[in-house]
């Protein structure tokens, strides 16, 4: 009986090793699922492409997401084929969580990566999905306003 409670005891105490050792990206996943659910369930536009008009390289990354949750690689593809740039990112980084430099470079490496996709995306393929319309944006609209509203006179 005292063995059988002491492997359960070891068990135990492996698993809380395992969760503060993967602390930070058990958090930073947690937080991506909760944002993509609530982004999805309130229609949430990109804030960039609602700020700007212009889509940004991340552009359909959280329907991408999605989508791969459903196991739909087409519609992961069609959305953002960037996503899978990001999940090999994020494990890499894991993998070298010790290394500054291993993490700057993949980083880096990644960020290179996506916007290449998007130059690809955006002047090549013209994907439906990518938005180009400065005019559309809230920050110009407010600029035309501002100079509509005080440069009259």
């Amino acid at each position: 009986m005292n063995n059988r409670t002491g492997k359960r005891g070891e068990s135990v105490h492996r698993i809380k090793q395992l969760l503060q050792r993967y602390r930070d990206v058990l958090y930073m996943l947690l937080f991506l699922v909760a944002y993509c659910a609530i982004a999805m369930l309130l229609s949430l536009p990109c804030p960039i492409r609602w700020l700007t008009g212009v889509s940004c390289p991340g552009c359909g990354i959280t329907r991408a997401s999605v989508a791969l949750c459903r196991l739909d690689f087409r519609q992961a593809v069609y959305y953002n084929p960037s996503v899978f740039i990001v999940i090999a990112a994020v494990l890499l980084v894991i993998v070298f969580r010790n290394s500054r430099k291993a993490k700057k470079w993949i980083v880096g490496t990644a960020a290179v990566m996506m916007v290449l996709v998007y130059i690809c995306r955006m002047a090549i393929f013209k994907t439906p999905v990518l938005q180009f319309d400065p005019a559309s944006g809230a920050i110009p609209r407010f600029f035309r306003w501002i100079c509509n509203n005080f440069t009259q006179g």
